[in-house]
């Protein structure tokens, strides 16, 4: 596996030998704190971790997640205060950027 970034000189392309692979945030971050390698997690999941120093934030500004998110449901009809608002908190952020 490998990962590209743009670096001081231009594309780079630096390969991993995972040792451990998951779709669980929460694993993946208990693993970086017991010093199992490096993360992709969300800022608000380690910021505590980062602040104390029982995590660093390896590369900053090298790696930008630019993913997509999507919501999806049944029908706007009756969909929740709760749901409606989430949605409109997503988007009105995504606006900002």
């Amino acid at each position: 596996e490998s990962f590209s970034f743009t670096g001081e000189h231009g594309p780079e392309t630096v390969k991993l030998n995972p040792v451990l692979r998951s779709g669980n945030e929460t694993l993946l971050h208990m693993a970086a704190i017991e010093g199992m390698g490096l993360v992709f997690l969300p800022k608000w999941l380690v910021a505590e971790d980062i602040a104390s120093g029982r995590l660093e934030h390896v590369m900053p500004g090298h790696i930008i997640f630019a993913g997509k998110l999507f919501a999806v449901y049944p029908s706007r009809k009756y969909l929740s205060a709760k749901v409606r608002t989430f949605i409109d908190f997503i988007a009105a952020d995504r606006r900002m950027k």
